[in-house]
């Protein structure tokens, strides 16, 4: 089996802050780093998500879906072939409603939370894959730049 491993880390600027009420979250990141690690092999490819809170103060809260714990439910992720052409998102999407506090997970001061999902069971990628580039990316909120793997 064939690993390869990539690692990216990124900065998002900005917190989740909320009314008191807890009726109109808005979503602002801040102190919020994410890392993503690929691991590659001919049978699957996983990455591995991570949300850090750089802060040394403030807990962080993000929603929990970002974490896929019931696996992808709506298209996380940027993945494009050396051509730049896209790679098909072909898992479910959820609609949601306004996000409430119960939607949040919150990560501590210094602390991390990580997910493991496996990519090829969401997206539509090639038998052989050839330069293929991954990136988080959340409705233009929260992005990185790309990281490549073969």
């Amino acid at each position: 089996m064939i690993r390869r491993v990539c690692y990216f880390l990124f900065i998002i600027f900005g917190f989740i802050a909320y009314s008191s009420q807890g009726e109109n979250l808005t979503m602002d990141y801040s102190d919020i780093s994410v890392s993503l690690e690929i691991n590659h092999s001919v049978f699957s490819t996983f990455v591995t998500v991570t949300f850090t809170n750089n802060s040394d103060q403030n807990d962080c809260k993000i929603p929990k879906w970002f974490l896929a714990e019931n696996g992808l439910e709506d298209n996380l992720f940027e993945i494009v072939d050396s051509e730049n052409n896209q790679i098909e998102y072909i898992g479910k999407f959820v609609k949601r409603g306004r996000i409430r506090e119960s939607d949040l997970i919150s990560i501590q001061p210094k602390e991390s939370i990580s997910a493991r999902i496996r990519l090829n069971k969401y997206y539509k990628l090639p038998l052989i894959t050839n330069n293929l580039k991954i990136r988080f990316f959340v409705l233009y909120e929260i992005e990185s730049n790309y990281i490549s793997f073969k």
